[in-house]
């Protein structure tokens, strides 16, 4: 079983601090997926790529077996973190940046969560368990990205934000000029009719 957490970007990115915003915020969001269902991965792997159309090509991808398989955000953004900069490349053998387009992260090993059979030690970890399932009731009470993780950015441009009548949106996200209004989900976007 794997998990995979992967969006191309609205435009290309050559900023290092943006593209890993991105891969933290993939870990994070599929952290949370992994808590909701019940499960932790065993190995994650991050991966970055270019368009195959650029002339200057680039795709990292780096993967690490967890010495104990985890669900907790904070756990795997610093792995995610050190990973990303072992795929990282910032320009080819010319010195032209790589304009990077997609990121994205996978879950693999996934297993059943079983926390309350592992070592004798880990009564010493179950203050960051209730941080997690702190920052998933807040998550899901006050809407996604409520709160986040320093690394993720901030998160009005992760919510997207209406700042000063223009949509403020992160640098990475993807473009959605061509979105489905979400009349049904979405309060801001029901139609309004006026009469008269």
């Amino acid at each position: 079983k794997s998990l995979i957490r992967s969006r191309s970007f609205g435009q290309k990115i050559t900023d290092v601090r943006y593209l890993q915003q991105a891969i933290i915020t993939h870990v994070v969001r599929g952290a949370e997926k992994l808590r909701q269902e019940g499960l932790v991965a065993g190995v994650l792997s991050v991966g970055i790529s270019t368009s195959r159309h650029a002339p200057n090509r680039s795709y990292g991808r780096a993967s690490v077996e967890l010495s104990k398989p985890s669900n907790d955000s904070f756990v795997l953004s610093k792995i995610a973190a050190d990973l990303f900069r072992q795929c990282y490349k910032s320009h080819d053998e010319k010195g032209e940046p790589y304009q990077y387009t997609k990121a994205g992260v996978t879950f693999y090993d996934l297993q059943k969560d079983d926390s309350g059979t592992s070592s004798f030690f880990d009564f010493l970890n179950t203050d960051k368990s209730e941080v997690m399932i702190a920052l998933d009731k807040i998550n899901r009470k006050f809407g996604s990205n409520a709160v986040v993780l320093a690394s993720q950015g901030t998160p009005d441009k992760l919510r997207g934000m209406k700042a000063a009548n223009k949509k403020d949106k992160a640098e990475w996200s993807m473009k959605r000029n061509h979105m489905s209004p979400r009349y049904t989900t979405v309060w801001d976007e029901v139609l309004k009719v006026k009469i008269g």
